[in-house]
């Protein structure tokens, strides 16, 4: 088998940056009523939760990546 490499046209970026801006906003929305020690416990405990009822990990990578940027300097 060979690999394939997928490249996004700009006008895919472009839609991407905003399904994942509107996702943010969703996020915040969702997550409103708890503070931010509470919203960095409540990963973790999903994970738990998901990893009790054997689901697979990994479904959605791009989770830690914006956690990560989100506490990283800019």
């Amino acid at each position: 088998m060979r690999p394939h490499a997928v490249h996004l046209t700009d006008h895919a970026r472009e839609v991407l940056e905003s399904i994942q801006s509107e996702a943010d906003a969703l996020e915040s929305e969702i997550l409103a009523p708890l503070d931010e020690t509470e919203r960095n416990l409540l990963l973790p405990l999903l994970h738990r939760i998901a990893a009790h009822a054997d689901l697979p990990a990994g479904i959605h990578p791009g989770l830690q990546r914006r956690r990560r940027a989100r506490r990283e300097p800019r």
